[in-house]
């Protein structure tokens, strides 16, 4: 996926977890259409299928991090509609493409190497130890509500790619002219004249009739659909749910604590630099020691008083030293001490501490909270397998939830309606709280209420804070138009919104003929008791203004000298007419680090248009075909009448 699920991860955590190398593939360019072929599946890449649960997974995930990112809110229907759908899918279809050159190439990666990768990764060493830690790599995907199975393969898709592409684009890079000239294009300075239309410039427009709000309501029926709200029945197993009724003893406790500062996962233990020479005899081993305390380089004391080439260890620990007598030595001294010892091979050695990191050791009263939490995690997991194992013998059987929940004793609870958001028809949220979430705060029970069929027993899945649940669809209420009083006043808001805008672009549209037609934008001002101001801006292509509406910017990038363009202005119910005043070229010359990065990015761009028709290639022959319906049916959507 061009952004993966391990690249979700990497935005949730600190921007990166892995360096996926994927191709910058351009917009797909394929026609909507619908299909009756894959019954699971969102698209198709040739043979290859996008799947439902995949999509929804990780559109889901991409959501859940815009909204931590840019505390927003926003539902599936709004990602939606800003096009977040499709921005997940086009980055799917290409991790698609990617795989069917890799199978096609015979690419493929040894899972030893995968798990090297994953250990590497900053993100999941231990603070103390620097070592990898398998307790930090499944908190963060706990906390990216992403499985182990989903990011092991999504990282093996990664190695893929990397052996892939760079057989597409290795050894490109760009002339150096070409970088002196798109550096005088993006440092080019322009000067403009614009005017701004509000909608005070413009009469208001009269608030519509019933019946003309019912007739623009029924041609922007999708906007006031009421969503599916679909009612069930679950058995849910949480870790929080056992938790509080479980006690750790104080003595495993301390035994978890003294393991873990053993085998170095807390804390970590002492290191030394060490130099071993290897002398003669015991005279000369003892003037090597003489010399290593006087500060003399190992190499040349091991040329004149060695029989070969020093050993030096690194951050050594006490094992780590070979020969028993000269690892008990090297750390019995003191940092910059020297002493001559017997081998056990029988030879004489100087034995030098050119350096000591001393062991750090956590205090077990800081340490105790942490273990007894993660003790207590682990015995309701524990719990909850042996529960779970109880529950899919009893489906195996035949019984129903409530059956199951009357043998084996435990909860099971009841839902109206909700929907795909987790929301009742009366927006209220079931976020349940901190310690206890609710359905809606975990997508996975969301997920599958919403792709499941009505009155289906789901097996066992896991959902998103580590437990286990089983679902019963009992009641579906289809979506449908909302009633029209719940709806009046923000159908007439946006009616008059829109009428506003249609009587502003007009006026934007008449006032640019006579800009064009050579009158002065200060002239035209002038006619306007309120709602049109004139402003001089200024432009460069690496940092466009934000005074701007964007079809403007680049209509000005574009323009000659007095050229006239416009456009909408930045913000709501504005339009803005420019004059391009003046052009003004970069005289800067481009040399060291700027011409560096500047030819960095020349270099990436024409990469991006190789690899662009490459995907051309592998996509004639394997042609992509979207199932927009299935799209909007997986979010919880409604199809437009």
């Amino acid at each position: 996926m061009a952004e993966s699920i391990g690249g979700k991860i990497r935005n949730a955590l600190v921007g990166i977890l892995i360096g996926m190398l994927v191709l910058a593939f351009a917009v797909w360019g394929v026609n909507d259409m619908f299909s009756p072929g894959a019954q699971n599946a969102v698209a198709t890449v040739g043979k290859k299928e996008i799947t439902t649960t995949a999509f929804d997974s990780q559109f889901s995930r991409e959501l859940q991090r815009l909204n931590q990112e840019q505390g927003q809110g926003l539902t599936n229907q709004q990602a939606y509609d800003r096009g977040l759908h499709n921005q997940i899918l086009q980055g799917m279809i290409t991790n698609q493409v990617i795989a069917i050159d890799a199978e096609d190439l015979g690419v493929g990666v040894n899972r030893s190497i995968a798990r090297r990768e994953i250990e590497s990764i900053p993100a999941f060493q231990n603070d103390l130890t620097g070592k990898f830690d398998e307790n930090q790599l499944l908190s963060a995907l706990s906390r990216a509500r992403i499985t182990r199975q989903e990011f092991e393969a999504d990282t093996l898709q990664s190695l893929r790619s990397r052996q892939t592409v760079p057989a597409i684009t290795g050894g490109l890079v760009a002339p150096s002219e070409f970088a002196a000239l798109q550096y005088k294009f993006l440092t080019e300075q322009r000067r403009a004249s614009v005017l701004t239309l509000e909608a005070s410039a413009i009469a208001t427009p009269e608030t519509p009739s019933d019946t003309e709000l019912q007739s623009y309501i029924d041609a922007n029926s999708a906007r006031y659909m009421a969503p599916e709200y679909r009612k069930f029945v679950m058995i849910r197993l949480e870790p929080f749910d056992f938790t509080p009724d479980l006690k750790i003893d104080p003595v495993q406790v301390k035994e978890n604590f003294d393991y873990k500062v053993e085998t170095g996962v807390m804390g970590s233990p002492e290191t030394r630099n060490i130099v071993l020479i290897t002398a003669i005899d015991e005279e000369m081993a003892n003037k090597a020691v003489d010399a290593l305390k006087a500060g003399a380089e190992a190499t040349l004391v091991a040329n004149e008083f060695g029989i070969g080439t020093p050993e030096i260890y690194d951050a050594v620990r006490k094992n780590g030293i070979i020969d028993a007598e000269s690892s008990e030595a090297a750390f019995a001294l003191e940092e910059g001490d020297a002493r001559a010892v017997l081998s056990g091979l029988g030879s004489w050695v100087a034995v030098y501490a050119a350096g000591v990191t001393p062991a750090v050791v956590p205090n077990f009263e800081d340490a105790k909270a942490d273990i007894e939490n993660e003790l207590m995690e682990a015995h309701a997991l524990e719990a909850i397998y042996d529960i779970s194992a109880e529950i899919e013998d009893a489906m195996v059987d035949g019984m129903t939830l409530e059956e199951i929940s009357e043998k084996l004793s435990i909860p099971l609870s009841a839902y109206d309606f909700i929907d795909r958001s987790g929301s009742t028809p009366y927006n209220v949220s079931m976020d349940g709280f901190s310690l206890i979430p609710g359905v809606a705060s975990d997508d996975e029970i969301l997920r599958t209420l919403f792709t499941s069929d009505l009155g289906y027993q789901t097996d066992l899945f896991e959902t998103s804070n580590g437990g286990y649940a089983t679902i019963r669809v009992d009641d579906i209420i289809d979506s449908k138009m909302r009633e029209f009083d719940d709806i009046k006043d923000a159908a007439t808001l946006a009616y008059l919104n829109e009428r506003r805008a249609d009587a502003l672009r007009e006026l934007a549209l008449s006032l640019t003929k006579r800009a064009k037609d050579g009158e002065s934008l200060a002239e035209i001002a002038a006619e306007f008791d309120m709602g049109a101001t004139i402003s001089e801006v200024g432009l460069v292509r690496t940092n466009p203004p934000q005074s701007l509406g964007p079809q403007v910017t680049v209509g000005l990038f574009d323009a000659k000298e007095a050229e006239v363009v416009r456009g909408a202005g930045p913000a709501p119910l504005t339009e803005q007419i420019a004059i391009l005043d003046r052009i003004i070229a970069s005289q800067d010359g481009l040399a060291g680090t700027y011409l560096e990065v500047i030819q960095s990015q020349m270099t990436a761009a024409i990469s991006n248009d190789i690899q662009s028709a490459y995907q051309a290639a592998v996509l004639e022959a394997n042609p992509v075909v979207p199932y927009p319906e299935k799209i909007r049916t997986t979010l919880g959507l409604n199809q437009a009448e």
